[in-house]
């Protein structure tokens, strides 16, 4: 959170731990694609080529291939959602290149949205309108993460909002200026999301009370997200007037 580094020297203070760091060991590969795609892990690329390959020849070569193979022979997952993914991960294999909001939604699309919809053939549902609902709630789970994640993708020279935005509120600099705004806007984008979603899990034939949980989960993370902002604005207002 904002506050951490301000409370350290103070406080005992509790926060996420990431793969590899703090007291957690580094746990015992094989990594998932999404892990290997995150860390930029050289392995990352030849991993979703095997994946594309699948596609076209319909055989199993790697882990990835072999879970995809079985569930797409169970459930027949949409094709399309699947293409759509690995350009997600493409996309971030690359630098970041998110001009508009309708960007932003291309992107959110590919790496979750996508993510939902193969969720939904795979809980199976009962009406069509089922699907728009998972992508809307795939996107705004990553809507959500990339702004929990906003400095973690500054130090690795990464942005995953919109330059349209960020002009629109006049932030150049984003690790240094008042964001306040900036996440209200944001996250009045995904609670709209939010609520097309969870009003579609109703339509789920299995697993509607574990998407729900997780739903309600990441709308929670927004909250937080929002009020560490206004808490470290407030306290360097606080120090600024000492």
């Amino acid at each position: 959170a904002g506050l951490v580094p301000y409370l350290k020297n103070e406080y005992r203070v509790i926060s996420y731990d990431l793969r590899g760091h703090g007291a957690s060991p580094k746990p015992t590969p094989p990594y998932t694609l999404d892990d290997l795609v995150d860390e930029q892990n050289p392995e990352a690329a030849a991993a979703v080529a095997a994946v594309e390959t699948w596609l076209v020849t319909g055989e199993p070569t790697t882990r990835e291939t072999i879970i995809l193979d079985d569930l797409s022979n169970r459930h027949s997952l949409p094709r399309y959602a699947v293409v759509a993914f690995l350009q997600g991960m493409r996309d971030d294999l690359e630098v970041p290149n998110i001009q508009t909001e309708g960007d932003l939604d291309t992107y959110c699309y590919r790496v979750a949205g996508a993510v939902g919809e193969m969720m939904a053939s795979i809980l199976g549902v009962w009406s069509d309108q089922a699907w728009n609902a998972a992508r809307a709630l795939g996107n705004a789970m990553q809507r959500t993460n990339i702004l929990r994640d906003v400095d973690e993708d500054l130090a690795n020279g990464r942005v995953y909002l919109a330059r349209d935005t960020l002009e629109r509120f006049g932030i150049t600099d984003l690790a240094t200026q008042d964001r306040t705004e900036l996440y209200r806007d944001q996250i009045a984008r995904a609670d709209t999301l939010y609520a097309q979603g969870m009003a579609g899990i109703p339509m789920l034939i299995h697993g509607g009370r574990s998407v729900a949980a997780a739903g309600a989960m990441y709308r929670e993370i927004l909250r937080e997200i929002l009020s560490d902002t206004e808490e470290h604005i407030d306290f360097l207002e606080t120090q600024l007037n000492l």
